[in-house]
């Protein structure tokens, strides 16, 4: 059975989308919802075709405080790639539960919240008064992979909606035979270095030390410092 992964680039298409219908005009007119979803590629990339900017409150995990994810490779890939800028807010796991209350409270609320732990109990109560906003329709017209996820195993659908007939936040899925993360942390090795080092995936721990070593001293990035082996804890690499 499916169970928990985040899908960041689905988010950024329904936030888009949402976000385009939401500045599209009144919300009673049905012109301007229609002309802020044309502005949304249904499929491809980018997602949108003039740079959008949204805001997301984020909760950012300990091993990450360093980093300002407003300017981390990853999520500079993935802005280049949507053509959407987003501004995070990123708070600690310690001022979580206050900051995401605060947010929610105040009605001044950020385009999307990316692994906030809000409740079922928040996600119902807060979506009912229209905070949120279902994406029930949004799902149907730009996920089709998640839908056919869906259409695949019911539960998936059956678990993300509420009493009330609608979806308020993505789903997080991971196949069961991937026990990389399903079950603890396991080690990754960079198939482009591998190629770049003529060494093929190492099976021992004596074929582990000699991959290592060779990125080490031969530097596959050709950066002249390439960093052999690293995790986001130290748990993992002992």
């Amino acid at each position: 059975m499916l169970k928990k992964l985040f899908f960041l680039l689905v988010t950024l298409i329904f936030v888009s989308a949402l976000y385009a219908c939401s500045n599209g005009g009144d919300a009673d007119s049905k012109e301007g919802e229609a002309a802020g979803e044309e502005d949304v590629n249904a499929e491809g990339f980018p997602i949108v075709e003039e740079e959008l900017e949204l805001t997301f409150f984020a909760n950012k995990p300990a091993q990450n405080e360093g980093n300002d994810w407003n300017d981390i490779l990853i999520w500079n890939e993935y802005r280049d790639l949507t053509n959407i800028n987003v501004n995070w807010n990123s708070v600690s796991p310690d001022a979580l539960e206050e900051n995401r209350n605060l947010a929610l409270g105040s009605g001044d609320l950020p385009d999307a919240f990316f692994l906030a732990e809000l409740s079922n109990t928040d996600l119902l109560r807060y979506g009912s008064q229209g905070s949120f906003l279902p994406l029930n329709d949004l799902i149907d017209e730009y996920a089709p992979n998640l839908k056919a996820l869906m259409e695949n195993d019911p539960t998936i659908e059956k678990a993300i909606t509420f009493p009330d007939g609608n979806i308020y936040s993505m789903p997080s899925l991971i196949e069961d035979d991937f026990l990389s993360l399903r079950l603890s942390a396991r080690p990754w090795v960079n198939e482009d270095w591998l190629n770049e080092l003529n060494m093929d995936i190492p099976e021992t721990t004596g074929e582990f030390y000699e991959y290592l070593q060779a990125v080490k001293e031969l530097d596959p990035v050709g950066n002249g410092d390439t960093i052999p082996y690293g995790g986001t804890d130290i748990a993992e690499l002992v």
